[in-house]
């Protein structure tokens, strides 16, 4: 029987910068709305087609610290499967 173990990493100890590119996971649909950080789409997952909300940041070292704590409020008050 196999286990799934909830692996619960802070960003504090992420460098975004290091993060692989994820150009070509989802295709834009259409501008859903504007963040403080970027604008949000409509998406869909290239594989399966399922919808999504995406974010997209242009991220920069002044902003990084401030984006990271936006992600982990959403972490910390969202128990939806979609939040990051």
């Amino acid at each position: 029987m196999a286990t799934t173990a909830s692996v619960n990493v802070s960003l504090d100890d992420i460098d975004l910068s290091s993060l692989r590119d994820p150009a070509g996971i989802f295709d834009l649909i259409e501008v859903v709305g504007n963040g403080t950080y970027g604008q949000v789409y409509k998406g869909r997952h290239t594989k399966t087609g399922q919808l999504a909300a995406i974010k997209v940041m242009a991220v920069n070292e002044d902003e990084e610290e401030e984006i990271k704590l936006e992600i982990n409020v959403l972490k910390k008050y969202s128990n939806h499967r979609n939040i990051a």
